[in-house]
């Protein structure tokens, strides 16, 4: 009687599998390889390594032949156990038994040789009885995997050695392996750790030029080389772009850039500090950084207009417009005036009050700040405000354009004041700047919305007239007056043939 395909990968079945291992065979019932195999596996995930061996000397009693799988399971627990010479010794026997190693069996005794490389003090000779292993598995017509190459490449660049990985590389390229990203993140921590970071760069640019999709532990290895060879800078420059590709940043990415600006407090650099900011205020961490200006101020090295600009930018973004005032006004009392970025992030929270505020301070604008206050102004429906505004311009010699008079027009005709609208309209052609397709749509959809179809076609012929094309928005207010009948039938049959 066999048994065969008894699933026991659970913790809480192992015990109870190894129960009914030695009770089967009380009743005469001879477990199979597959068997043997299921239980090995689910010893070997839950590291119950001293129980392995009994089980294959079990096997052994029982003349149950092994195959490449128990003897891969085997391997592994030997190798986790840092038992190298074991696990050679059991790649031998599987060759004396019929049973021909293959590129996993070899690949794992070369990935531990390598790991313990890294740790004691003979890593050439590690390394190299890895590289022996490789010899011995062309011998035998067995060619390595990109697994066994990466592992060897990531030992010799964890120990600084990159010319001989870029050797093993070549090899990999001659035997047409493909190299994966992993390939590539070793050379990378490799010439950072060498100090070399043109080189690094010039893999990571390699990389990205060849399609390759760099993944979190990529990024983490170059931010943490940027950040060791004190180039904090290009490190937030390569931490912005991981958003970009859609690529999260984990606890290993904010712990390194954390601890690089950590150790730049030294300088008292107000723009490294500005930059910390700015990174957490993106990414939510909004009581860090507030801790990070006042740490700032206890090193006596003051925050900024741009360290506080990117706090309330994070703030405003969050809708933690309320923390965010308690920001601006933080700001004003540590001597440190608020610049029309500051007022332009929480222009949507306060409206005209911070509006008159800057126009009292006089702050320093230019003809994208007003039209951002003036589209603000608008928006809340205070004309009287807007027009005081565009005094203040032209007194300033900031002349509108026609984004200004847009913006205006259509503040007025969502309130109705058509008339005032149109005189605005007339205003901009003596300022130079003749009404566009946006100027008539805001105007016609404001005598649709308030007066009727009569008054809305005027400016639709005379849009027309001036080789305007009319867009299907115009059109739909059109023809939603249209069918409200607030239209004479002069101006319905005037539509029509308009319409054709």
């Amino acid at each position: 009687m066999k048994l065969e395909g008894i699933s026991c990968s659970e913790e809480i079945f192992i015990n109870q599998a190894l129960k009914t291992f030695y009770r089967i065979q009380d009743f005469g019932c001879k477990p199979t390889v597959k068997f043997f195999n299921h239980l090995l596996d689910a010893l070997l995930n839950e590291n119950r390594f001293q129980i392995v061996n009994p089980i294959h000397n079990n096997m052994k009693k029982d003349g149950i032949e092994l195959n490449v799988f128990t003897y891969i399971i085997l391997l592994k627990a030997l190798c986790k156990n840092n038992r190298v010479d074991a696990a050679y010794n059991l790649l031998v026997e599987m060759s004396n038994k019929g049973c021909p190693p293959d590129a996993v069996s070899y690949t794992t005794i070369v990935s531990t040789l390598c790991r313990l490389g890294k740790v004691n003090q003979a890593r050439e000779l590690a390394i190299g009885y890895a590289f022996l292993l490789i010899d011995e598995m062309l011998n035998r017509g067995i060619y390595p995997n990109v697994i066994t190459y990466t592992a060897i490449i990531n030992a010799q660049c964890d120990v600084g050695a990159v010319m001989l990985s870029l050797a093993v590389l070549a090899q990999m390229f001659v035997r047409g392996f493909h190299t994966n990203i992993h390939t590539f993140t070793s050379l990378l921590n490799g010439f950072f750790i060498r100090g070399e970071v043109y080189e690094a760069l010039q893999v990571w640019n390699w990389v990205i030029r060849e399609g390759w999709q760099p993944n979190i532990v990529a990024y983490n290895t170059l931010i943490h080389g940027l950040c060791s060879n004190e180039n904090p800078g290009r490190a937030l420059s390569i931490f912005y772009c991981m958003e970009e590709n859609s690529s999260l940043p984990n606890v290993k990415t904010y712990a390194t850039l954390i601890d690089c600006f950590e150790k730049a407090v030294a300088t008292q650099n107000v723009v490294v500090y500005t930059c910390m900011v700015d990174v957490l205020s993106r990414h939510s961490m909004f009581n860090q950084a507030m801790c990070l200006i006042k740490n700032i101020s206890l090193e006596n090295c003051q925050p900024n207009t741009v360290t506080f600009n990117a706090f309330i930018k994070g703030l405003c973004s969050n809708g933690r417009v309320a923390w965010a005032m308690k920001v601006f006004d933080e700001m004003e009392r540590q001597g440190c005036l608020p610049n029309i970025t500051a007022y332009n992030e929480l222009l949507d929270s306060r409206g005209s009050m911070l509006v008159e505020e800057m126009l009292e301070k006089d702050i320093k604008t230019n003809l994208a700040n007003y039209n951002t206050i003036i589209n603000e102004l608008c928006r809340v429906g205070v004309m009287e405000e807007v027009l005081l505004v565009l005094g203040k311009m032209v007194v300033k010699g900031i002349k509108p354009d026609s984004i200004t008079f847009n913006t205006i027009i259509n503040g007025y005709c969502k309130r109705g004041q058509i008339k005032t609208a149109a005189q605005l309209m007339d205003g901009m052609i003596v300022e130079g700047c003749r009404p566009d397709l946006v100027t008539y749509a805001s105007v016609i959809h404001g005598l649709c919305e308030w007066f009727g179809l009569d008054e809305a076609i005027v400016y639709l012929t005379r849009m027309m007239d001036e080789g305007l094309p009319s867009n299907v928005a115009t059109w739909n207010v059109l023809v939603s007056c249209y069918f409200r009948k607030t239209a004479s039938l002069r101006s319905i049959h005037l539509l029509e043939y308009v319409l054709g």
